[in-house]
């Protein structure tokens, strides 16, 4: 059976659309993946202790 690769459109890492703009990793990993779900909710920790003190 063929498998087919489903592909996310990429710009070149140098193009962007404004000068200001920051390149966006984030937008390239997959919000699925459990070590990304982990990094997330243990930001998003941080930021709630020390919006706290």
């Amino acid at each position: 059976m063929r498998q087919t690769r489903i592909e996310k459109p990429r710009r070149p890492a140098r193009a962007r659309r404004y000068a200001q703009e920051r390149a966006a990793i984030i937008d390239s990993l997959d919000p699925r993946d459990p070590d990304i779900v982990r990094a997330k909710r243990l930001r998003q920790r941080e930021q709630d202790t020390a919006g706290d003190s």
